[in-house]
C-alpha cells in the first residue's frame, strides 16, 4: 500500500474513532452525588408579614459560626438588595470573623420583590425620573417598625446596627441615614446612585447635616472605575460641610460597578472595626498583660464592640507564654473576669491550650476547673481542652467523659465543621 492510499484510510479510521468516542461520552450518565452529603449553609430565607406593604416581605439571616455555642450578643449588618448581595456578605462576615479580622456579626439580608420593587423602594418621588420610583419611605418604615424590631426580638443583638447598600441600595442607605429615630448607627453606601434626580441627594444631605445633632454616625462611601455616579462630588461637599464627620471615602479603580460590592463591603466593615485582630508581635509591642488587656477594653468602644474571639484568645495565650508571663495568669484571669466577662471562657480555653501544648496538663486542669465561669461547661472547646489535659495526666476515664461531652455539644450547637474536626485530635 503506497502513501497515497494510506492517507485516506487513516482519515477514515480517525473519523470512525472520533464518532465512537463521542457516542460513548454521550451515553454516560452523570454520577449522582453521595447520599450522605451534608449541606453547608450560609443562612436561611424567611418572610415577615408587613402591614406597611400589605404583603409578606422576604429577608435572609446568617448567624455567626458559634452563635449557638455562646451567649454573647452581636452587632447586625443589614444588607439591601439581598437576593444579589446576601451570599457574599454572609460569607465575608463569617470568614473575616473566623480569621480575627472582623467581629462576628449577624447578617440580615433585606430582599426585594423583584427589580421593579427594588427601584421603587430605594428612591424618593421624582418627576424627572418617572413614576416607577419613589417608595423609599415605605421601606424605611418597614425596617424601623417591623424588620429590625423582629430581629431584635428573635436574636441576641446588641443594638449596633449597620446598614449597607450598593448602587440604588447605596442611595437608599443615604436616605435611611437621614431618617428620624433610625435604628442604624453606621452606614455603608457602596457606589451609591448619587446621580439620581439630578444629584438631588447632595442638597438633601447638606440640609440634614446643617441641622443634625452631633455626633454624626460613621459613613463609608465608595465608588469603582465608573463615570457619572456623582459620588466624588458628594464626598467633597460633605467634607467641606462637616470636616469632623467620621466619613470615609474609598476609590476602587480596578473594579467596575458590579465587581466592587465585595471589596467595598470589606473595606467599609474594616473602617467600623479598625485593628480588630492583633497578632503576637503586636501584643508584645503593647507591653505587659495589663496594657494588652487595656487595649482590648478600649476596643469595646468601637461600633461593633469587642470580645476576645477564638483566634485572639489563641494569640493572646501565645503572647503570655512567649513573653514569660505565665506567673501572672491568675491576675490575667481576674482582670478579664472583671473587665471583659463575656471573653472569660475564650481566654481560659486559650490559656489551657497553652498549658497543654507546653505539657503542663495539671495546670490546665487547675485553670479550667477552679476558675468560676458559668458559661464554660457549655463550651465544647472547654471540655476538649480538659479532655486533653486529663489524657496527658493519665486519667483516661475523665478524658473520655469530657471528650464525649465536647462532641455532643459540638453537634447540639451546630459548630462549624472545621472546629469539630480540630476537636477530634
Amino acid at each position: 500500500m503506497d502513501w497515497k492510499t494510506k492517507i485516506p484510510l487513516l482519515l477514515l479510521l480517525s473519523i470512525i474513532m472520533s464518532s465512537l468516542l463521542a457516542s460513548a461520552a454521550a451515553s454516560q450518565k452523570p454520577i449522582a452525588p453521595p447520599s450522605d452529603a451534608l449541606p453547608q449553609s450560609l443562612g436561611n430565607l424567611y418572610s415577615i408579614q408587613s402591614t406597611i406593604f400589605d404583603e409578606p416581605r422576604r429577608y435572609y439571616v446568617s448567624l455567626p459560626e458559634s452563635y449557638f455555642g455562646q451567649q454573647q450578643s452581636y452587632p447586625v449588618l443589614y444588607v439591601i438588595d439581598a437576593d444579589f448581595h446576601f451570599t457574599h456578605a454572609a460569607a465575608l462576615a463569617r470568614s473575616q470573623a473566623r480569621m480575627g479580622k472582623l467581629p462576628p456579626m449577624i447578617v440580615v439580608g433585606v430582599a426585594n420583590q423583584g427589580p421593579k420593587d427594588f427601584l421603587y423602594t430605594t428612591s424618593w418621588p421624582s418627576q424627572l425620573e418617572g413614576p416607577e420610583f419613589g417608595g423609599a419611605d415605605l421601606l424605611i418604615r418597614h425596617l424601623h417598625q417591623e424588620l429590625v424590631p423582629y430581629i431584635d426580638m428573635h436574636y441576641r443583638t446588641r443594638g449596633a446596627n449597620a446598614l449597607a447598600g450598593y448602587s440604588m441600595g447605596g442611595l437608599f442607605t443615604l436616605q435611611a441615614m437621614m431618617a428620624d429615630n433610625t435604628p442604624f448607627s453606621a452606614f455603608l453606601a457602596m457606589s451609591p446612585s448619587a446621580w439620581y434626580d439630578n444629584a438631588g441627594i447632595n442638597a438633601k444631605i447638606l440640609s440634614w447635616v446643617a441641622k443634625a445633632p452631633a455626633p454624626l454616625p460613621p459613613l463609608f462611601l465608595s465608588v469603582a472605575n465608573e463615570q457619572d455616579m456623582g459620588v466624588e462630588a458628594l464626598y467633597q461637599a460633605l467634607t467641606q460641610a462637616k470636616p469632623q464627620w467620621p466619613l470615609t471615602f474609598h476609590h476602587f479603580p480596578e473594579e467596575d460597578h458590579y465587581s466592587m460590592s465585595l471589596p467595598a463591603l470589606l473595606a467599609g466593615l474594616q473602617i467600623l472595626a479598625p485593628n480588630h485582630g492583633s497578632d503576637v508581635p503586636d501584643l508584645i509591642a503593647l507591653g505587659d498583660y495589663s496594657q494588652v488587656l487595656a487595649h482590648f477594653s478600649h476596643q469595646q468602644t468601637q461600633w461593633a464592640g469587642f470580645n476576645i474571639g477564638w483566634l485572639q484568645a489563641y494569640r493572646f495565650a501565645k503572647y503570655v507564654f512567649h513573653s514569660q508571663q505565665t506567673d501572672k495568669i491568675d491576675a490575667i484571669v481576674q482582670q478579664v473576669s472583671s473587665q471583659m466577662p463575656a471573653s472569660l471562657a475564650e481566654v481560659l480555653i486559650g490559656l489551657a491550650t497553652g498549658y497543654n501544648k507546653t505539657q503542663q496538663p495539671a495546670l490546665a486542669i487547675q485553670l479550667l476547673t477552679n476558675t468560676p465561669c458559668s458559661e464554660c461547661r457549655h463550651r465544647a472547646q472547654w471540655h476538649h481542652q480538659l479532655s486533653l489535659a486529663y489524657a496527658a495526666n493519665k486519667q483516661p476515664q475523665l478524658a473520655t467523659q469530657h471528650q464525649t461531652k465536647a462532641m455532643a455539644l459540638a453537634t447540639q450547637q451546630q459548630l462549624p465543621a472545621w472546629l469539630v474536626w480540630e476537636m477530634r485530635e
